[in-house]
């Protein structure tokens, strides 16, 4: 009966061991579980977070490699279009020079003929004037014939300069009246001249007294 009893204690204990040991190892089991979640619950944030940090970054570099793009087209376009600029005032400038240089040259040229034909003009004068000096010394024209020459002469004279005056510069008709009354003044003092000298008769040398 005692060894019985003995018997019915150790499987009592052997079985109330197991109870003890299996919910041990339940709990234990229900418990690594639960941190395993918990630790899989924080990996999958930190991954998260992790994934939202990098497309953030990414974007940020995105954003900044735009950004950088961006101002180097600007600054492209600037320097293009300064340069540009800096061709078209140079440009301008040659441009100017050139033409300047073209109106230099015919306003030269103008001058140049002008005076070529000043020149000549006043040498035909004097030709035409040497030649009825001649003409008048030798076949001894009256000063009627003189006075109609001269003045015919004076008058060409004056219309050509009144011309030439007209055409270079002489815009004004006041100015225009003086410099016509000048040259007609000019004109009748040459006629008066021109008469004296080659009308006027000397007197007659006197006679020496008998001695």
């Amino acid at each position: 009966m005692l060894e019985c009893d003995h018997v019915l204690f150790i499987s009592k204990t052997y079985v109330l061991s197991a109870a003890v040991a299996a919910a041990i190892t339940t709990t234990t089991t229900i418990i690594i579980i639960i941190i395993i979640i918990i630790i899989f619950i924080f990996l999958i944030i930190i991954i998260i977070i992790i994934i939202i940090i990098v497309i953030i970054v990414v974007i940020i570099f995105i954003i900044f490699i735009i950004f950088i793009i961006i101002i180097i087209i600007i600054i492209i376009i600037i320097i293009i279009i300064f340069i540009f600029l800096i061709i078209i005032i140079i440009f301008i400038f040659i441009l100017i020079f050139i033409i300047s240089i073209i109106i230099f040259i015919i306003i030269i040229i103008i001058i140049i003929f002008i005076l070529i034909l000043i020149i000549l003009l006043i040498i035909i004068i004097i030709i035409i004037i040497i030649i009825l000096i001649f003409i008048f010394s030798i076949f001894k024209i009256c000063a009627i014939s003189v006075t109609i020459i001269i003045v015919v002469i004076i008058i060409i004279i004056i219309i050509i300069i009144t011309i030439i005056m007209i055409q270079h510069g002489v815009r004004d008709e006041e100015r225009k009246g003086d410099t016509f009354l000048t040259c007609l003044g000019l004109g009748a003092i040459a006629i008066s001249v021109l008469q004296w000298c080659f009308c006027h008769k000397p007197p007659p040398p006197m006679e020496k007294p008998l001695l």
